[in-house]
């Protein structure tokens, strides 16, 4: 999950650098990336920031 969440913080920086530089595309990657990584905080937050294991059943 981390590697994830650190994917979608770098996203969310190259979309604000893209925003700034008036580049074509940054206002919808910048929307795109923070909501998901709102829908992953939201509903996992308090098993991520607890630091409470999820058992996954395969």
């Amino acid at each position: 999950m981390k590697k994830f969440e650190k994917t979608l913080v770098v996203l969310i920086l190259i979309s604000l650098i893209m925003k700034f530089s008036f580049i074509m595309g940054g206002d919808i990657l910048a929307i795109l990336s923070i909501s998901l990584l709102i829908l992953v905080y939201y509903p996992l937050g308090f098993a991520l920031f607890n630091q409470v294991r999820l058992i996954l059943l395969y």
